[in-house]
């Protein structure tokens, strides 16, 4: 009997953990959304989500934070995972049906920070791999941060008053123009264009963000 108690205690103690594992979870992932005062004036940000089937075929799961948050996720659950092999699992709208509608990029962003930019670059190389879809829920003006690392973020932001997809690697391809564009560019002591920022705007009424803030 004492032995079951124990396990039973045990098993108490496991469960416990785990829900204030997962309290602390969201109450990070809450506080990694109080970055209203990075995001241009009157874009709100909301948290990033992807739904993705480890397997064709598969059940469909959601999963929350950053890409290369999701990534970790998701390989926890199946170790050989990556985006490379991915997909067959569950195709994306794809770019094809979309026109590609560029229309403008706005540099030096009002109280925005500047990027590392070979973060930045990082960021264009993780995102342009995932052909998937990269979603943000109803708008307008709201933003999901879709990677962040040392202080250097990309930013999805919708302002449609319904939700919109795009694929990941398509959005790869804004934050590339913003790096690119000798404007969003700034010199930095560790030498010559080592900071970015900039949006870029689409007629779809979407726009991606690349810059500082975010994350530490």
């Amino acid at each position: 009997m004492k032995v079951v108690i124990s396990h039973l205690i045990s098993a108490i103690s496991a469960v416990s953990a785990a829900i204030a594992g997962a309290k602390a979870v969201v109450t990070d992932a809450v506080d990694s959304l109080n970055v209203t005062s990075i995001l241009p004036e009157g874009y709100t940000a909301i948290p990033f989500s992807m739904d993705v089937s480890l397997e064709p075929g598969g059940e469909v799961m959601t999963f929350n934070g950053t890409v290369t948050d999701i990534l970790a996720q998701i390989q926890s659950i199946k170790p050989d995972f990556t985006w490379d092999n991915y997909g067959s699992a569950a195709p994306s709208t794809g770019v094809s049906k979309y026109k590609r509608t560029k229309s403008k990029i706005l540099c030096n962003i009002p109280n925005h920070d500047h990027g590392l930019r070979y973060i930045l670059l990082s960021g264009y190389d993780f995102l342009k791999n995932i052909h998937t879809d990269c979603k943000i829920d109803a708008g307008p003006k709201k933003c999901a941060m879709l990677y962040c690392m040392k202080g250097t973020s990309i930013w999805m932001c919708n302002d449609n008053s319904t939700p919109i997809s795009r694929d990941c690697a398509y959005i790869a391809t804004y934050v590339l123009d913003i790096i690119g564009a000798e404007n969003c560019q700034s010199r930095g002591s560790m030498g010559p264009t080592t900071w970015t920022q900039g949006q870029e705007f689409d007629t779809d009424n979407f726009n991606v963000i690349a810059g500082g803030g975010g994350c530490s």
